[in-house]
């Protein structure tokens, strides 16, 4: 995914690039070093095309990751 659309998809979910590294104990430096190479890995990818859907759709992030949580126990 080209790092234009990781941004997209992060600012549909209302999400900065410092606090998805918050959340995923990364540095936040580390992240937009990306910009330079014009993508980001295919876990980042993932992660921000997900978030933004979830947003797209007036979805709780917080209880869909609960529902997948509690399935886990």
């Amino acid at each position: 995914m080209r790092y234009d659309e990781f941004k997209k998809h992060l600012k549909e979910a209302r999400i900065s690039v410092k606090t998805l590294a918050a959340i995923l104990g990364m540095n936040p430096t580390s992240i937009t070093n990306y910009r330079g190479k014009g993508e980001v890995p295919r876990h980042l990818a993932v992660i921000a095309t997900l978030l933004g859907v979830v947003a797209l759709n007036k979805l709780s992030i917080v209880d869909v990751l609960s529902a997948y949580l509690q399935e886990k126990r």
